[in-house]
């Protein structure tokens, strides 16, 4: 199983023991890789929509349950490819939500897979080098 990143949809199927699917793959690349990989962005999304829904608790047990994951930083190298693909886009017409901007990056620039159910928006940033899975799919 290739190394990857896990979209924010595709974390919260795992968290919430929700999609049967997600959590077959997701025990599998444990299995195989030990931890699963975050992008720092997506670690935002979550603790923002729990402090948005008044769940503060909730939060902060993500928080520690994080620290049991690879949570890479969006750094120089994820800014440059996300401009890149924000600006080839916006030329083509096209929008992408800026967050699914930022861990398209982080995943080009890791080398990593990223596992999303959002195939509509990713798709575009196919030609810019990013590989993605379905992990709702069956395996």
């Amino acid at each position: 199983m290739n190394r990857t990143l896990l979209d924010t949809d595709i974390l919260s199927d795992f968290l919430r023991g929700k999609d049967a699917n997600v959590q077959r793959r997701a025990a599998a690349y444990l299995d195989e890789h030990g931890r699963l990989s975050l992008s720092a962005v997506t670690v935002f999304e979550v603790v923002r929509g729990r402090h948005q829904a008044q769940q503060a608790e909730r939060a902060v047990q993500f928080l520690a349950w994080s620290q049991t994951a690879d949570v890479l930083a969006f750094d120089d190298r994820c800014a440059q490819i996300g401009g890149e693909i924000a600006g080839a886009l916006l030329r083509a017409g096209l929008t992408v939500g800026v967050a699914d901007l930022l861990i398209a990056a982080t995943a080009i620039a890791n080398r990593l897979v990223l596992a999303t159910a959002n195939l509509g928006d990713y798709q575009r940033m196919q030609r810019f080098g990013l590989v993605v899975e379905n992990w709702r799919e069956p395996i």
